[in-house]
C-alpha cells in the first residue's frame, strides 16, 4: 500500500488520518485465496451429454 502524505502543516490532519488508516490496513490478514467455481453449467452440460448418449 502506498500512502501519500504532506509535510505542510496545513495538511497535518489529512496526513495523520492517512497514516492511521495505513496502520490499520497493515494489520489486516485475509488468509489464503480460494477458488470459487460455479459448476452448475458443467453439471447441466454433462446431463445433456448423458441423455444424448443413451
Amino acid at each position: 500500500m502506498f500512502v501519500q502524505i504532506s509535510p505542510s502543516e496545513h495538511d497535518l490532519s489529512e496526513t495523520l488520518s492517512s497514516l492511521n488508516f495505513a496502520t490499520r490496513v497493515r494489520g489486516v490478514e485475509l488468509g489464503h485465496a480460494r477458488k470459487q467455481i460455479d459448476t452448475s453449467e458443467l453439471q447441466r452440460v454433462k446431463a445433456l451429454v448423458r441423455e444424448n448418449l443413451t
